[in-house]
């Protein structure tokens, strides 16, 4: 797939380009201006959108904006901006993403995109199809428990990518960004109406050289690329009875370079992944009592570890594995919004199902689940109620064919009340679990799923200026599947425990925007007989503050993000802060100059022990947008 001579090639297929930029690329749903958007709204709590200021649960939405005047490099980055997400990586540019919500591990977190979860590989990892940060329209965030809403694996939170499809409506864009480490980006996207069908096309081409991920005697002290090529398509067809059907289809394949400290150096060592993605969405909408969604999505992810001559024109075997994955989910809900004197009520029901198979080097597994689920709350004057329940059955097995079955129920119950027009509080309690996945059950048999129990309290304030939220949470976790010296195993002597707080504030003042995010907290492992051991990779504090302002042809913004001490494998990584910076100036109604600066004062740090990290990096993106014919 040559991605860059598609990319080059669509804005010649769509014809000529207007002169004219669009307006509804800075409007939300709402018609207010994204920009100025403090109090946004999300369906990611109750399936229906929702003011943040109003949810019960501990949500965040990165908008369209945020997005495009960020300089972060990838969605990790993105997203650990927010309070109560740490990512990680163990590898330079292009490395998979490991991400911790609440302090959970990074396989208790469901990934959505557009509504759909994305596929995990046999060890429980979520794997999203690779989005380039170009095609996402916005991102939201529940962190927390939410297994009663989006069943097992959401004990840290959710993240639903909303991606742009057809939304631009008769016009396009496209970027090209270069920089540091010799990388360069190419971006472009056009969607086109044809009566009652829309049709978009999106394309994404990386190449960077990369740094040296890994120092040391044993690995080799070259940098490590990545290259990546993105395609996407998007067919919408509104039907006579106000229903419409999409179609998308998304297919990335990156190979990226690597470092490994278990091996001796090597002049190759290369990982090959190639990602598909395909999803059927039938909606209809008719009165308040039926918004119904139905959902079929098939995916494929495949893993080819490379290294020295055994390459892909090589007999010999791939270095590690060749890991083959497919999962066929589906989903139906429907949501009912009925109004009663001053009282509001929405019911949420559904079901969904998905089929998975894996085969790591002929050694196969699958994991079947289906989850059917109910909700309602209820919106009376100062006073507001949400209760969820969901019923998770999972069948695994790994290689000998022996089903494993675990089943459980989860509920959330929450309460909230409007004190006066300013303030709102509100109380939750939920459940949840995480089944064994197929891998570590075939390492042992007598693997029980985790079980969860989380309580929150929150207070809001908002105002047309700024919207303010401090929650405090704890979740406890019984049976916590733990992996030492090749064994998987449940901790029945003790439990893992997180508590702390999260404070999100967003405003403006004068002619500034400013955003503080910031996460104080305690994973621990507690066990009666021994002193309580901090979770790998979570620190107990850290956080972000940006502040950015709009003056004539220019727009900036400054962010510092800042990290406390944690623990990594054989020893702590220290504490630090950077600071990123970004500035755009745009050269017409159309066209747009940006800058991003990023690690100004070229900050030492590790999110990984023992791997490097970027240092002072700067890169330069010319952007355009235009209308079609």
């Amino acid at each position: 797939m040559n991605v860059s001579k598609l990319i080059i090639a669509i804005p010649f297929l769509t014809s000529i380009i207007s002169s004219s930029v669009i307006a509804e690329d800075k409007i939300q749903i709402d018609g207010t201006i994204d920009y100025l958007v403090i109090n946004k709204a999300a369906s990611i709590t109750t399936f229906n959108r929702t003011p943040l200021e109003n949810v019960l649960l501990s949500a965040d939405v990165i908008s369209e904006s945020e997005i495009e005047t960020s300089s972060a490099t990838n969605f990790g980055e993105l997203i650990s901006q927010k309070s109560g997400i740490e990512v990680t990586y163990s590898g330079g540019p292009g490395s998979s993403p490991f991400i911790f919500m609440r302090g959970q591990a990074s396989t208790n977190v469901v990934i959505l995109i557009d509504g759909i979860k994305s596929q995990v590989d046999h060890s429980g990892y979520p794997k999203a199809v690779d989005i380039p940060l170009s095609q996402i329209k916005k991102i939201e965030l529940l962190k927390g428990n939410a297994s009663a809403l989006y069943g097992e694996n959401a004990i840290g939170g959710v993240i639903n990518i909303i991606t742009k499809t057809s939304a631009l409506k008769d016009t396009g864009y496209a970027s090209v960004k270069h920089g540091s480490f010799n990388t360069t980006e190419l971006n472009v996207g056009v969607s086109k109406n044809l009566g009652d069908v829309d049709i978009s096309i999106f394309a994404s081409d990386i190449n960077t050289d990369g740094y040296d991920s890994l120092s040391g005697n044993t690995t080799n002290s070259d940098k490590d690329g990545y290259v990546r090529e993105n395609v996407a398509l998007t067919v919408n067809k509104f039907l006579n009875n106000g229903a419409n059907i999409t179609w998308t289809s998304r297919i990335s394949e990156s190979r990226l370079e690597q470092d490994n400290a278990y091996v001796s150096p090597t002049g190759l060592h290369e990982l090959h992944t190639n990602t598909e993605s395909h999803n059927f969405k039938y909606k209809i909408r008719k009165q308040n009592w039926l918004d119904l969604s139905a959902n079929y999505n098939f995916s494929r992810l495949t893993y080819k570890d490379f290294i020295d001559g055994m390459g892909a024109n090589s007999a010999a075997s791939y270095y590690y594995d060749v890991t083959e994955g497919e999962q066929n989910s589906y989903s139906l809900i429907n949501s009912s919004t009925l109004s009663f004197t001053e009282a509001t009520h929405e019911i949420t029901t559904g079901i969904e199902g998905a089929y998975s198979a894996y085969d790591r080097d002929a050694t196969t597994s699958n994991r079947n689940n289906i989850s059917p689920f109910i909700g309602y709350s209820i919106n009376s004057g100062k006073h507001s109620i949400q209760s969820n329940v969901r019923y998770d059955k999972i069948d695994y097995y790994y290689n000998d064919g022996v089903t494993k079955t675990s089943s459980e129920t989860s509920d959330l119950l929450g309460y909230g009340y409007q004190l006066s027009n300013e303030w709102r509080i509100a109380l939750t309690h939920s459940t949840g679990f995480r089944a064994p996945d197929a891998y570590s059950y075939s390492q042992n048999s007598n693997l029980r799923a985790e079980e969860h129990t989380t309580k929150e309290a929150s207070v809001t304030y908002s105002d047309l200026d700024i919207l303010a939220r401090a929650t405090v949470f704890s979740t406890k976790t019984s049976n916590a599947i733990e992996y030492d010296s090749s064994l998987f195993y449940n901790i029945n002597t003790g439990q893992q425990k997180n508590q702390g707080l999260e404070l999100n504030i967003e405003g403006k003042f004068n002619d500034y925007l400013y955003t503080i995010s910031a996460t104080f907290q305690e994973p621990k492992k507690v066990n009666s007989a021994s002193k309580p051991i901090l979770l790998q990779k979570r620190a107990k504090y850290f956080g972000s503050a940006r502040i950015s302002k709009s003056t004539g042809k220019f727009e900036f913004s400054g962010k510092s993000t800042f990290s406390g001490k944690r623990l990594g494998v054989g020893g702590a990584m220290s504490s630090y802060v950077k600071f990123d910076s970004f500035i755009n100036y745009t050269l017409n109604d159309m066209t747009h100059l940006e800058f991003s600066f990023n690690n100004l004062f070229d900050a030492t740090y590790e999110v990984t022990r023992g791997y490097n990290t970027a240092g002072r990096n700067a890169y330069i993106t010319l952007k355009r947008d235009f209308n079609l014919p």
